[in-house]
């Protein structure tokens, strides 16, 4: 199917919504786009940087987190100290 028979294939579906179908369609698009945009800046990262993500959401799976109020109170321990 071309291009412009395909918008106008989505446009006529859109007409035929109720508003609560408007908003869910809505709501699809713009996660869909956001999405596009997220992949494309995960493509920009260096290898180092997605090494670094990846391994974060490793350790984080496994359970290897600290608290937020526990690591900024090491942090400060650190860098109070040094």
């Amino acid at each position: 199917m071309k291009t412009p028979e395909l918008k106008l294939k989505i446009i006529n579906e859109i007409n035929m919504l109720n508003t609560s179908g408007l908003e869910d369609v809505y709501g699809f698009l713009k996660n869909y786009i956001n999405g596009q945009k997220s992949l494309n800046d995960w493509d920009s990262l260096s290898e180092e940087q997605k090494e670094g993500i990846q391994s974060a959401i490793s350790e984080s799976e496994k359970g290897m987190v600290l608290d937020y109020d526990v690591m900024i109170e090491r942090l400060l321990k650190k860098y109070k100290n040094g």
